[in-house]
């Protein structure tokens, strides 16, 4: 990966995760991603989701949970093997 895609990929996600911080706008933030991957290209749509799941993948073996992200990484633990059971292919 190039050094500009992955700031640019860490300049969104952080932007993103700064969206999140605020309280009660939940369904706003799910709202506005699912318009904006639905108005994607359906290649592009899959390999936002495979990368969403080698996310969840990486992020089930953090070495660091507490009461505040413990339900989160239990979650990705499930969707992880789940994921081994499906290939999602760049088409």
């Amino acid at each position: 990966m190039s050094q500009e895609i992955k700031t640019a990929v860490e300049d969104a996600t952080n932007a993103l995760m700064d969206q999140m911080n605020y309280m009660g706008l939940d369904e706003t933030i799910q709202k506005a991603m699912v318009k904006s991957i639905l108005n994607s290209h359906n290649t592009i749509q899959q390999s936002f989701w495979r990368n969403i799941l080698a996310v969840a993948t990486t992020y089930a073996n953090t070495a660091y949970a507490d009461g505040r992200n413990e339900a989160s990484v239990a979650l990705c633990k499930d969707i992880a093997q789940l994921a081994e059971k499906h290939n999602l292919p760049f088409v």
